[in-house]
């Protein structure tokens, strides 16, 4: 699909495209937005809000097919739509949920839901829908459309591998520029086993550790609560479903397991 000329552009036309239908899409919070390819082609109910997106589409990778004639935005155009809309520091917020192992509940219905973390609320762990590197492909793509140069400047300091809003928020604080309210701190990985050295062995009882945070150059690490740390032997792949990218050579660390 590259372009939206076949787009339902009245309110009939979308509710016999089946759109409404979709047991994806029924369940979601209202309302839905959808694009259409002209101010003309717009219209509002209590359902549907429409935006305009003039002339073709950058990349056909921009939609998936639900259903005949039914396509719903793919993850990294979702980025790039609202790069236009968000403020910079929610961008890459965003854009560490898209490449971590969580995502964020409705504002209602998450109280008191069977989660694996029932302390974690508003949010529940699921895998990676995307990374850093299929995100910054899809927007290389689209150079001269809206967006553009904000999702671009926000992908410089998206992370993988956050499990946590709040791993996301101490993350940001301590990396981000100043301009953008952090500290400027290089950039960790998150979630990354670290294996110990015989002394720090014998001293933690374990053979390695998984912090939120870690700095191996510097031999720090940060968890954001006490007892979040995962520790053993067991399996790295049961207990770190978010493989990271390695980080860019700035950030002054290798994309190896490190021994501190």
């Amino acid at each position: 699909m590259t372009s939206l000329a076949t787009t339902p552009t009245t309110k009939r036309e979308l509710a016999e495209s089946g759109l409404l239908e979709q047991p994806i899409l029924a369940t979601q919070p209202k309302p839905l937005h959808i694009l259409v390819p002209s101010r003309s082609a717009r219209f509002r109910s209590s359902d549907v809000v429409p935006h305009v997106w003039a002339g073709p589409l950058p990349t056909s990778e921009c939609f998936r097919r639900l259903a005949p004639h039914v396509y719903v935005a793919t993850v990294e155009f979702c980025f790039l739509l609202l790069a236009s809309y968000l403020p910079q520091w929610r961008l890459i917020a965003f854009g560490y949920e898209l490449c971590g192992g969580y995502y964020l509940l409705p504002d209602q219905g998450h109280k008191g839901t069977d989660r694996q973390d029932p302390d974690a609320d508003g949010f529940d762990y699921c895998v990676p829908v995307t990374d850093v590197g299929r995100l910054r492909a899809f927007v290389e793509r689209c150079k001269g459309m809206p967006g553009y140069t904000q999702a671009s400047k926000a992908l410089d300091w998206v992370l993988e591998g956050s499990r946590s809003p709040r791993e996301t928020a101490l993350t940001m604080l301590l990396c981000l520029p100043a301009a953008l309210g952090g500290y400027a701190l290089p950039l960790p990985y998150l979630n990354r086993k670290v294996n110990l050295s015989p002394r720090g062995t014998r001293l933690a009882g374990v053979d390695w550790l998984i912090p939120d945070l870690c700095w191996p150059d510097f031999k720090v690490v940060s968890n954001t609560t006490a007892t979040s740390t995962t520790q053993g032997t067991r399996n790295v792949a049961s207990a770190q479903p978010c493989a990271p990218r390695p980080l860019k050579p700035a950030a002054g660390v290798s994309s190896q397991s490190h021994r501190t």
